[in-house]
């Protein structure tokens, strides 16, 4: 009789002793394995959703851009004003899907840090979150003042700045 049994994994054969504490160690590996798959996941949907993001902007600012030449190729008509009224309109729309897809991204990047508390649990000699803490603190000394600055925050001001450019258009219509 063998002191041993074969398992397959990722398509090599493991000899493992068949004792309790070797099967736990297979079990926290094949956990391990799935807490990485999960972060692999989450982080395509958050890179998936930012792609989004950027895409919408960019029809947004681009149909924004054709509407000003418009607005200014007919030198401030009345028909300008429902052009102008369209600015408002596409940037009040850009700035409530972005805000949606910033909650989405945000709930991607929420399960990644909880699989990588588990993570850290799991592996406690790896120090994976005392590592992740390092890199955080090193970066933001490296970037002080941009550190502060939100990505979201910045979308949201050029959807915004959208929103003025139509309002300040709307004005030099009417008057």
């Amino acid at each position: 009789m063998h002191n041993f049994s074969e398992t397959y994994n990722k398509g090599r054969i493991v000899k493992m002793e068949g004792t309790e504490k070797k099967n736990k160690t297979i079990r926290e590996d094949k956990s391990t394995e799935i807490f990485l798959n999960g972060i692999q996941q989450e982080l395509t949907w958050a890179r998936h959703t930012e792609s989004q993001r950027a895409a919408f902007t960019n029809i947004i600012l681009t149909i924004t851009l054709l509407l000003e030449g418009f607005i200014v190729q007919r030198g401030f008509d009345n028909l300008s004003l429902s052009l102008a009224i369209t600015m408002v309109v596409l940037g009040i729309l850009g700035i409530l899907v972005t805000t949606k897809l910033y909650e989405r991204f945000d709930m991607h990047i929420q399960r990644v840090s909880e699989f990588e508390k588990r993570l850290d649990e799991l592996n406690p000699n790896a120090h994976f979150l005392m590592a992740m803490k390092r890199a955080k603190e090193i970066h933001k000394a490296d970037h002080k003042t941009l550190f502060r600055v939100r990505l979201n925050f910045l979308w949201i001001l050029l959807h915004a700045i959208i929103v003025v450019a139509g309002v300040l258009n709307i004005v030099a219509i009417i008057i």
